[in-house]
């Protein structure tokens, strides 16, 4: 198994594992309105019961493993022409990038529904910048394919 397969998966399980200690201590670390979204100005504006939490707890780490099976099958479904075994390393270091982008929103989320941190839109913000600002340096290295990077023709005659 790959060593970018197997870090995103370890995250992935340890968010699924987060998600399943905060429900089952729920009385005792969540409110009794939990609050599950947030508007623009940080402020709640959707709440819901403490008992219902299970389908908003098990959401992102859900998605998380769909994006990691997806980066799984999907460069087996690439074109001769734009096959990701050239960047092969590359394609998998910017596939943990995104898991662990996801997992870190994960847990700023479940801060959040806990009510330890304050103003959720900044931790949510700083994650997403930081997460994107590690992309960027690395996205030099991929070459034409038709998962990821910037899509450009690679010829103007074609």
């Amino acid at each position: 198994m790959k060593r970018w397969l197997c870090f995103s998966l370890v995250l992935v399980v340890g968010a699924l594992a987060a998600s399943l200690v905060v429900y089952s201590n729920s009385e005792a670390w969540l409110p009794v309105r939990v609050p599950t979204h947030w508007g623009l100005d940080g402020q709640p504006d959707v709440w819901t019961n403490r008992d219902s939490m299970l389908p908003h707890l098990l959401m992102m780490p859900g998605v998380a493993l769909m994006i990691l099976a997806l980066a799984c099958v999907l460069p087996s479904l690439s074109p001769e022409k734009f096959k990701v075994d050239s960047f092969r390393s590359v394609y998998g270091f910017i596939m943990f990038l995104m898991i662990a982008m996801l997992v870190y929103l994960h847990a700023a989320i479940l801060t959040a529904y806990m009510q330890t941190i304050g103003d959720v839109t900044r931790w949510l913000a700083g994650g997403i910048f930081l997460g994107m600002a590690s992309l960027g340096p690395v996205l030099s290295k991929v070459r034409p394919n038709f998962w990821m990077g910037v899509r450009t023709p690679l010829d103007a005659d074609e």
